[in-house]
C-alpha cells in the first residue's frame, strides 16, 4: 500500500449539525493523496450514520467506531492507525480551505520540517447562514517574531508559544511524533488536552516552520466549542500536568518560559477577571503558579505591568488577589442598572468621584 501524504484525523463528538460541512471540506482538498480517519465514541447516533455514509462514498475514509473515552483517547487511537507522512487534525465542527494540506505539506517538504504551524480564521455563524470570518489576531505578531522560509526552535524564537495553541491549524511529521512518543492526555471529554500536546511537539524539535497563511476555519459559535463550554478546573488541571512534566526542563529554565506563561495566564488567572472562579480553582491556580519564576512573569511579553503585578502578587498573597478578582468578576457580570445604582450610592458616600 502506498503511503499517503497526510493522515487527517477527525475526532467526532455530538456534532451532526456541522459534520457534513467538515467532511466535505476535507474531501475537497486539492491534495488527493490523503487518508481520513474518522473516530466516534462508539455510540449509535446521527453522527455514526453520517460517517458510515461518507465511508461508503470514498475509499480514503477509515471509520473507527471504538468506545474510547474522550477526545484525547480518540486521537491516540487514530495515531496508531495512521500511515501518512504527516498528521493533521480537524475538529468536526470546523472546516478547512481546499488548499490547506497541499500547501502545508509542500512547505514542510521544502524545509524538512517536523512541525508546520499557520494562523487560522475564527468563524462565527450568522442567522442568514453566510457566517463571518475573522483573523485569529496573532498572525502579524508571530510573523514579525519568527523567521519565514526557515526552520527554527522555540528556544530561539519563542513568540509562537505565547498565542493560541491551535494544534489543528498545522501538521506534524508522523515519524517525529512516534520517535518522541508524543500522545494526548486521555482526559474525560475534550478536557483541553491540547496544552501538553502542544508543549511536547514544540519543545522537542528545532525543525519548526511558520507559514503565515490561514487555511483553518475555527467555529467559535459551536455549542461544543471550548469557547462556549469553558471549564476552569479542567484547564487548570492540564496546566498542572504541564508543570509536573516540564518544570525542571525547557519549559521554565530557558527563554521560552515568559512566553509560555503568557498562554497560561490568558487561559487561567485572566479568566477570573470576568468569570467567577471557585475557591478550589483559585487554589489550583496558585499551586500551578508556584512553579513559575518571578522573572518569567516580569518578562512576559504580552502582559501589561498591571497584569504582571497581579500575577506575582497572586503567587505570594493568593487570598488577597483572589478576593479582589472575585469582586471584579462580580462587577463585570452585574446588570448595568444595578451598577448605576451602586455608583450613585458610592458618590453619595464620597467614595467615588
Amino acid at each position: 500500500m502506498k503511503q499517503p501524504k497526510v493522515s487527517i484525523i477527525v475526532p467526532v463528538y455530538r456534532v451532526e449539525k456541522y459534520l457534513e460541512q467538515c467532511l466535505d471540506s476535507i474531501l475537497a482538498q486539492t491534495l488527493k493523496d490523503i487518508e481520513i480517519i474518522i473516530a466516534d465514541d462508539g455510540v449509535q447516533d446521527e453522527c455514526r450514520k453520517i460517517i458510515d455514509r461518507y465511508e461508503a462514498l470514498d475509499n480514503r475514509i477509515i471509520a473507527v467506531h471504538h468506545p474510547v473515552n474522550g477526545y484525547g483517547a480518540r486521537i491516540n487511537y487514530c495515531l496508531q492507525l495512521a500511515h501518512g507522512e504527516y498528521i493533521g487534525i480537524v475538529e468536526p465542527d470546523d472546516f478547512i480551505e481546499a488548499n490547506m494540506y497541499e500547501e502545508l505539506c509542500d512547505y514542510a517538504d521544502q524545509l524538512g520540517a517536523d512541525v508546520v504551524k499557520a494562523p487560522f480564521y475564527g468563524y462565527y455563524d450568522t442567522p442568514d447562514g453566510t457566517g463571518i470570518r475573522k483573523d485569529c489576531g496573532f498572525s502579524d505578531y508571530v510573523t514579525a517574531n519568527t523567521p519565514l522560509g526557515e526552520l527554527f526552535s522555540v528556544q530561539n524564537y519563542p513568540a509562537i508559544m505565547s498565542v493560541h495553541a491551535s494544534l489543528w491549524s498545522g501538521i506534524y511529521r508522523r515519524k517525529y511524533i512516534e520517535e518522541k512518543q508524543i500522545r494526548f492526555i486521555e482526559a474525560k471529554g475534550a478536557g483541553y488536552v491540547d496544552v501538553l500536546f502542544r508543549l511536547d511537539t514544540m519543545l522537542n524539535t528545532d525543525r519548526i516552520a511558520w507559514l503565515n497563511k490561514p487555511f483553518y476555519n475555527y467555529r467559535v459559535t459551536s455549542e461544543e466549542s471550548s469557547t462556549t463550554k469553558w471549564n476552569n478546573m479542567e484547564m487548570l488541571i492540564r496546566w498542572k500536568e504541564a508543570h509536573e512534566k516540564y518544570s525542571h526542563g525547557e519549559m521554565y529554565n530557558s527563554s521560552v518560559g515568559p512566553y509560555i506563561f503568557c498562554d497560561e495566564y490568558w487561559n487561567t488567572l485572566h479568566r477570573a477577571y470576568f468569570s467567577k472562579f471557585s475557591w478550589s480553582e483559585f487554589y489550583q491556580c496558585w499551586k500551578n503558579f508556584r512553579h513559575i519564576q518571578d522573572d518569567f512573569i516580569k518578562k512576559a511579553p504580552l502582559l501589561s505591568e498591571y497584569q504582571k503585578n497581579d500575577a506575582i502578587a497572586f503567587k505570594y498573597y493568593p487570598f488577597i488577589i483572589a478576593v479582589k478578582l472575585r469582586l471584579k468578576s462580580k462587577w463585570a457580570c452585574m446588570e448595568p442598572t444595578k451598577k448605576e445604582r451602586i455608583k450613585i450610592i458610592l458618590k453619595k458616600l464620597r467614595l467615588l468621584k
